[in-house]
């Protein structure tokens, strides 16, 4: 880069940045928002949680009883936070507690005294009544169920003294909390916890106008052409937009930070406190030197998206999923046991969100943090040259895009792709979990009906195209439907391995683990009911949405390749689980491939099927490890399926259409 191309970017950034900075709103998510609602945000939980503590310490709670209550009464007195208001020999609890009388009703039996003293045929039955709307009445409820257990423990020391039998010998438990702050951490666990969320949230909220006015709005004034028609290079004019969403959303980063740190230090930190705030200068500093390639990479990303905006009002819609997903890559922080050393650290974004936990903790490894900077600032260079190469494509600044019949006319649907995706996903997050919820297997069903198949095949009724020919609903060559066959057991070895493999980079808790065993196999649905909902409705719906609906629509934009992995990636997506997409998405390659080679997607479907019935039936009958211990025969037969689907493979007339045409 020369002196000139230098010249030219900064010129381009002062004019950039007096217009940003003249906008009101960048003026307030720049310092008003860093400076006064995020140290807010951060300390206030604190606060909160001072005055929690002190009602639950000091608060005491009214108890009425009703009924024989005389052999408890006296446990009742001494309760630390209990309080007998009342004593009654009848009454109604709904209507004491309705009336405020009391936060807990406790009612006894008639002649529970004399109960006590002999053994009835039925155990006599004390009701406790509460109002589980108010949730400091859990704390009284442990309490009386505390002094009922004290009561019961008496009635039974009396009645083994009464048959003259000893207990052994009593003992008292002492508790002891062992709190100790690690002396290497440079912040405190609400701090560290915290601080990544709301520095990502700080940084994409914002960029979020600079970025919108340096490109949308400069196409909204009109000053975009005279810009373009200058001897000015294209990509050093995106270079200082770049370097302007930079600065701002840099200082912003930096302003925020600082008042944190301000504001802890004046009011946070305070030893007695129950949320102890600490952030010293050096985590500080850390912060800052930490996220400058986050800054780099999100800003480009921003420049990217709103490329793709035609007005400021759509710019704010689009950037709605920018800032959920910004703000969702911290989430990782909170897995406790997470590392970068499982592997997050080549994931970009992600990294920096971890590696800001990791280092306010003090768990300070080189190699690892080293490894995170490098694939974040990668990555951060590489989405910047994409933003450089933005003003190349005058059809996305001026706002031209091709009708809605142009693009179906030469095979783009991209669109249409991503509506399919947001509303599957969306139905399956809100939808289909509620469904699976209530029953597991037969929600299972449901979801995959109404929730995967049913949007597919109305996206292409809308479309107006052929399902037949687009979901690739035709038959195959007998030698595919056995190839695929023999191939299925391979497949499932590839799983298997990759999943294996995967663990040993990213490990899966022991509570992901034992989820499939205890939702599946251990209820008392029959078998073949278990295979229908988990084996036969997924392999059947989930393949007419991926290697029907959606290779079909990609099919004449892609080579066969691209369809292979586009499709398999999204498959790997949609099971919205990071512990099982690396498997998925491989089998999902492999039955897109399967799908692209035959011309049918009924050896897919085969495929998918046999899979997935496996897995439940090695699951429940613990069949995984005798499986793997024949993989030379998994591997033979494997061979032989692809021989048979190399000979099966159909002519070039009756492969897949490019064109879906009707």
């Amino acid at each position: 880069m020369t002196s000139d191309d230098f010249e030219e970017i900064k010129v381009v950034f002062a004019k950039d940045l007096i217009e940003v900075l003249r906008d009101y709103r960048t003026l307030i998510v720049m310092i008003i928002m860093p400076v006064i609602i995020y140290p807010a945000l951060l300390v206030l939980p604190s606060n909160i949680a001072q005055h929690v503590k002190h009602d639950y310490k000091n608060k005491r709670y009214n108890i009425c009883l009703i009924g024989d209550s005389s052999p408890a009464i006296e446990f009742f007195r001494k309760a630390k936070v209990l309080t007998l208001t009342k004593v009654l020999e009848d009454g109604n609890p709904d209507k004491l507690l309705a009336a405020h009388v009391a936060d807990i009703v406790v009612t006894f039996p008639q002649e529970f005294t004399a109960q006590l003293q002999t053994i009835p045929k039925q155990s006599p039955r004390v009701n406790i009544y509460y109002d589980a709307r108010r949730d400091q009445n859990l704390l009284a409820l442990a309490e009386v169920r505390l002094v009922l257990s004290q009561l019961r423990g008496k009635i039974v020391q009396q009645r083994l003294d009464a048959l003259g039998i000893k207990t052994p010998q009593k003992y008292e438990l002492t508790f002891s909390e062992l709190k100790v702050e690690n002396k290497k951490s440079l912040a405190s666990e609400p701090v560290r916890n915290l601080l990544p969320f709301m520095l990502f949230t700080m940084l994409a909220v914002s960029i979020i106008y600079p970025a919108l006015d340096v490109i949308t709005g400069e196409r909204e004034r009109n000053t975009l052409p005279l810009l373009l028609m200058s001897a000015t290079k294209r990509h050093n004019i995106m270079y200082g937009k770049c370097l302007v969403v930079f600065l701002i959303g840099f200082s912003a980063l930096m302003i925020g930070l600082s008042s944190i740190y301000i504001f802890i230090q004046l009011a946070g930190q305070r030893a007695d406190d129950l949320l102890v705030m600490k952030f010293p200068l050096d985590a500080l500093l850390m912060c800052m030197l930490i996220s400058i390639p986050l800054v780099v990479t999100l800003s480009s990303l921003s420049i990217l998206l709103a490329s793709w905006c035609k007005t400021f009002q759509q710019g704010q819609g689009y950037f709605v999923p920018f800032l959920f997903m910004a703000m969702g890559a911290s989430s990782v922080c909170s897995l406790p046991e997470l590392q970068l050393s499982s592997g997050v650290a080549f994931i970009p974004v992600v990294n920096t969100a971890l590696s800001l936990k990791e280092v306010l903790a003090g768990h300070i490894d080189v190699l690892w943090l080293s490894i995170s900077a490098l694939v974040t600032m990668i990555f951060a260079v590489y989405v910047t040259y994409l933003a450089s190469t933005i003003l190349d494509s005058e059809r996305l600044l001026y706002g031209v895009t091709d009708s809605r019949a142009r693009r179906r006319l030469s095979g783009d649907y991209g669109l249409e792709i991503m509506l399919l995706c947001f509303t599957t996903f969306f139905l399956m997050f809100y939808v289909g979990q509620t469904l699976q919820g209530w029953d597991i297997i037969v929600g299972s069903l449901f979801t995959q009906v109404l929730v995967i198949l049913l949007p597919a095949v109305a996206l292409l009724k809308h479309l107006n195209l052929p399902l037949v020919k687009t979901m690739s609903l035709k038959a195959p060559h007998p030698l595919s439907f056995l190839g695929a066959l023999l191939v299925t057991p391979l497949c499932i070895l590839l799983s298997i391995g990759v999943y294996n493999l995967q663990s040993q980079i990213v490990p899966a808790p022991e509570a992901f683990t034992t989820m499939f065993t205890r939702l599946i196999m251990d209820n008392d649905k029959p078998l073949w009911l278990c295979l229908l909902g988990i084996a036969v409705a997924p392999g059947i719906c989930e393949e007419l949405l991926f290697r029907g609906a959606i290779l079909g629509l990609v099919r004449p934009k892609l080579t066969p390749l691209q369809q292979c992995i586009f499709v398999g990636v999204l498959f790997g997506l949609f099971h919205m689980s990071v512990f099982r997409v690396a498997p998925t998405g491989v089998l999902g390659v492999v039955l897109t491939a399967l799908t692209v080679w035959t011309g049918s997607i009924y050896p897919s479907m085969l495929v998918h099927i046999l899979n997935n019935s496996a897995a439940i039936l090695m699951g429940k009958y613990h069949l995984e490890e005798t499986f793997v211990s024949y993989w030379p025969a998994t591997v033979l037969l494997g061979l032989v399926g692809l021989v048979l689907l190399i000979k099966a493979k159909p002519k070039k007339s009756d492969r897949l259409p490019e064109s879906l045409g009707t």
